[in-house]
């Protein structure tokens, strides 16, 4: 039998605020109850010692396995601007950190994130996949992940290696002008990237497709996953001098590159700024560009179900600037296309902008129960399965976005009890839905609702995060979402193990009696 050597680590952490400090040695004592050797300053650092003299022992011992580096906001802070001991210790890990060339020795350790979701940490710490421990539903798969990792011991093992592809030996000239050589890869997203994408971890999948390489030098297959990943799950625009789709975007829509691509790869393109366009509710471009778009991809081989895209999020563009010949217009063509050609998820996607249109800009556009409708649209999500061939979302955030519409109607038409019973169940769902108010489908619900504070609110609702959670359920009417959370105590549980059609009758079921 193998025999298991303990592995040994050192911890890196802030000590403010005091309950992180007391997060952190939890999670040292749980390591320690699973076999790990765990060196931490409260244990090991005594009187009289020189603390950076200990760190930099630490860091620099080959007998350390592991560096854990838990970051909270003020552990961020202080490392970026080398304040304190933290930022000593900055000094010291940094350099360590670039020039560990197996990348394997320093895991970063997510703590906390802002109220936008993103992580906090160091600026040296950000391009590395994390272990993440700031949300308390999923902190213990997180948790398996590193005893994992420290273990190093693979959840999955690497298959056999088969033989050479022969369409590798069919050779193709691909000669360019201006140097432009573009081979593109034509086999679908890696299986273990979608499971990050279906769990709402689009950070990591945008990072395993970036691997070593900057945008700028992976190739096109690989830039417009990337965009398109950026583009469902709201990283749209520059966010701590990271660039998001709309910077991606107009690289890749620059005249001298563009014109080199395929057609089928300028109408991905040119569908992806319209989708992008719409979350940063530039409705004056979207409606300039979107019988451009539709022209340009009429006898193309791209899914009818995402031609319907580009028609509801038109017709939202005319909804919001009062256009309503125009809005039912779109809204007709995207249903009868998606009717025609069986593509289920746009049918069910558009009636749920339709009725969100129809009620909070007020045009009539045929529909007899909007509110019904949304009802019906969050079931039949979980009817018909994810393609993600067409780029759609996950049944069950899709779902959850319905619910926040069908709040956001209620909240409009001043039915505050029925809003607010809707609004606390979403926000349950918010972490499981993966939900952020500029993702896609929660953008479009904001260029629809009316300013005010209700819109404040609703936002707050959207982020799946402790804290705003919590500013959230404390900020209004606090003795009726504690009712409203007692209620739902049972169903919810339930429906986040298992997104299932019948745990969403369910929480349907609990709702309609609460009414």
């Amino acid at each position: 039998m193998e025999k298991l050597i303990q592995p040994k680590v050192f911890i890196s952490y802030s000590w403010t605020p005091p309950e992180n400090k007391s997060r952190v040695i939890e999670f040292a004592n749980r390591l320690a109850m699973d076999g790990v050797f765990v060196i931490l300053d409260v244990w090991d650092l005594t009187e009289g010692q020189d603390p950076n003299v200990f760190m930099e022992k630490m860091v620099n011992d080959d007998d350390i396995n592991k560096v854990l580096l838990f970051s909270n906001k003020e552990y961020t802070e202080r490392a970026n601007k080398r304040l304190g001991g933290v930022g000593v210790e900055g000094l010291i890990i940094a350099p360590e950190i670039y020039s560990d060339a197996l990348q394997t020795k320093f895991i970063p350790i997510i703590m906390q994130k802002s109220k936008e979701g993103k992580p906090y940490l160091p600026t040296y710490l950000r391009s590395r996949i994390a272990i993440d421990f700031s949300n308390s539903i999923t902190v213990e798969d997180e948790y398996k992940k590193l005893i994992r990792n420290i273990y190093n011991k693979r959840e999955f093992e690497r298959p056999p290696t088969g033989n050479k592809p022969t369409y590798l030996d069919e050779t193709k000239n691909n000669n360019f002008p201006n140097g432009y050589s573009m081979i593109i890869d034509k086999e679908p997203i890696n299986e273990y990237i979608l499971k990050y994408i279906d769990s709402g971890d689009y950070v990591s999948a945008k990072n395993i497709l970036l691997g070593i390489h900057g945008f700028e030098d992976a190739p096109l297959n690989k830039k417009l996953e990337i965009i398109k990943i950026e583009q469902k799950s709201g990283f749209i625009g520059k966010e701590n001098s990271l660039p998001g789709a709309r910077e991606h975007l107009d690289m890749l829509l620059e005249p001298e590159y563009f014109r080199h691509l395929s057609n089928e790869n300028q109408n991905i393109l040119r569908l992806l700024n319209i989708k992008v366009l719409s979350q940063e509710q530039n409705h004056n471009e979207v409606i300039k560009q979107y019988e451009s778009v539709i022209n340009h991809i009429s006898d193309s081989n791209m899914s009818q179900g995402l031609k319907c895209g580009i028609y509801h999020r038109a017709g939202i563009a005319f909804g919001t600037l009062r256009n309503g010949l125009k809005t039912r217009e779109c809204f007709e063509r995207s249903l009868e296309i998606a009717k025609k050609h069986n593509e289920k998820h746009a049918e069910i996607t558009c009636k749920m902008f339709q009725s969100i249109t129809q009620s909070l800009v007020g045009f009539d556009l045929g529909i007899i129960d909007p509110i019904q409708q949304l009802v019906d649209c969050g079931r039949k999500y979980f009817e018909y399965p994810t393609n993600h061939a067409l780029w759609q979302a996950n049944s069950f955030k899709s779902s959850v976005q319905c619910l926040f519409a069908e709040a956001a109607i209620y909240l409009s038409r001043g039915q505050n009890r029925q809003g607010l019973l809707r609004l606390v169940a979403a926000n349950l769902l918010s972490p499981f839905a993966k939900s952020h108010p500029k993702s896609e489908g929660y953008a479009e619900i904001f260029a629809i609702y009316p300013n005010g504070d209700l819109k404040n609110w609703i936002e707050l609702a959207m982020y799946p995060d402790d804290i705003n959670k919590d500013k959230f359920q404390r900020k209004h009417e606090r003795t009726l979402v504690s009712e409203y959370l007692r209620e739902l105590r049972d169903v919810i549980p339930s429906l986040s193990r298992n997104p299932s059609y019948e745990n969403w009758n369910s929480l349907r079921n609990v709702i309609s009696t609460i009414n």
